[in-house]
């Protein structure tokens, strides 16, 4: 106890010097140490206070731990162990880029699962970029092995997402993506979906790649709705947002209707960042009215009605004028429309008057004078009124 009480308080002198004599003080006391105990002291203490000029002690420890093998006895390989995680620990601490070799060979070396973890979460602290690409591809293999009902280890898993999370490299990110969405349970995909958020590259044709090139309905939807609520103000979301359409508008109708209904909900929430970007990509409004013909049911009719308002070019409101153009063409043969389809209507001369493209005007007025109700006539009305102020 007395021999402990000592080294606090050469610690606490330590912590007044500073530069290049301070780090020979922490080697020479460490050295000084005479049993494992009093070594964890002293590891412990730069954990509890981060002192960058321990680094080359730190990482001295872990160097020569990475050369070991553990005791086999318990006692000794308990403390072994808990030393070298207090020494993982205080190397992410002071950020030391000198720990990081060491720290991934100890990764590769002690397979226990939890130590695993400890070194992984520190690489990605110390900043081992160099490392990030060979993470990536661990977590590419457990996903592949996850797609097959074979999970692997957690503490693994979470180290690498946290290593993943800090290093950032661009192997990572689609990885960490399917991560997120493969069913590794709360903790873990929260995790990895966190990890996403930090990164700072463009994720644009990432995610491109997994909207138009994975086969599984559920990754294209769900790269689409992260997209779409993380990165919707990324400059590159019209071009996603074209690529989501054209993928949507070759899905094939004639199939199941629940996977049909899949399909039609992948394309809403195109359309739906479309609208809500309002994307001027010029093929887009042909892909939305690619869009109404596929899907005949309100709810995806007025989204594509809401997108086409929201582009507002010459085109969308042509391509809303002739969607218009059916509804005047059969109430006039005396057909007539269904409540559903008079809400459409209402929604079709609303866009198009906001639009207010003076082409759009004879249209307007036919369902102004048309076999309408009054709700109908009155949104006409105040169409003609917004396009003839162009």
């Amino acid at each position: 106890m007395k021999i402990l009480l000592f080294f606090i308080v050469v610690i606490t002198f330590i912590f007044a010097q500073d530069g290049a004599q301070k780090a020979e003080m922490w080697k020479n006391m460490y050295k000084r140490a005479k049993n494992i105990d009093e070594r964890i002291e002293i590891i412990k203490k730069i954990n509890d206070s981060p002192d960058r000029e321990a680094e080359d002690l730190i990482s001295g420890v872990l160097t020569e731990a990475a050369i070991q093998t553990p005791p086999v006895e318990f006692i000794a390989r308990m403390k072994w162990d808990e030393h070298t995680r207090l020494a993982m620990s205080a190397a992410a601490a002071v950020k030391s880029r000198k720990s990081c070799a060491a720290l991934y060979t100890l990764y590769e070396r002690i397979t226990i699962p939890e130590f695993q973890m400890f070194s992984l979460i520190a690489l990605g602290r110390c900043s081992g970029d160099e490392y990030g690409k060979k993470l990536a591809e661990v977590l590419v293999n457990a996903n592949a092995s996850k797609r097959v009902n074979k999970n692997p280890d957690e503490f693994i898993l979470y180290g690498i997402l946290d290593a993943l999370g800090n290093l950032k490299p661009q192997e990572g990110l689609k990885p960490l993506f399917y991560a997120s969405h493969l069913g590794y349970g709360q903790r873990l995909e929260i995790k990895a979906r966190n990890a996403l958020k930090r990164y700072t590259i463009d994720p644009v044709d990432v995610f491109i790649d997994i909207i138009v090139n994975d086969d599984d309905i559920f990754f294209k939807q769900a790269a689409l709705n992260f997209f779409r609520k993380e990165y919707s103000a990324n400059p590159g979301a019209g071009k996603l947002a074209r690529a989501a359409m054209q993928t949507g508008a070759y899905l094939n109708p004639k199939i199941d209707p629940a996977i049909f209904a899949k399909h039609t909900e992948f394309r809403e929430t195109a359309a739906n960042l479309i609208s809500q970007i309002k994307a001027k990509e010029p093929e887009i409004p042909g892909l939305l009215k690619a869009m109404w013909d596929l899907d005949r049911d309100i709810g995806p009719r007025l989204i594509v009605v809401e997108a086409l308002k929201n582009i507002s070019t010459p085109l969308s409101s042509s391509i809303l004028v002739k969607f218009l153009q059916y509804y005047n063409k059969i109430t006039e043969e005396g057909y007539g429309v269904n409540q559903q389809e008079k809400r459409l209507v209402q929604s079709l001369v609303t866009a198009i008057g906001v639009i207010g493209e003076p082409s759009a005007f004879d249209d307007i007025n036919q369902t102004a004078n048309g076999k309408y109700p009054g709700n109908i006539k009155e949104a006409a009305g105040e169409a003609l009124k917004k396009i003839r102020k162009q």
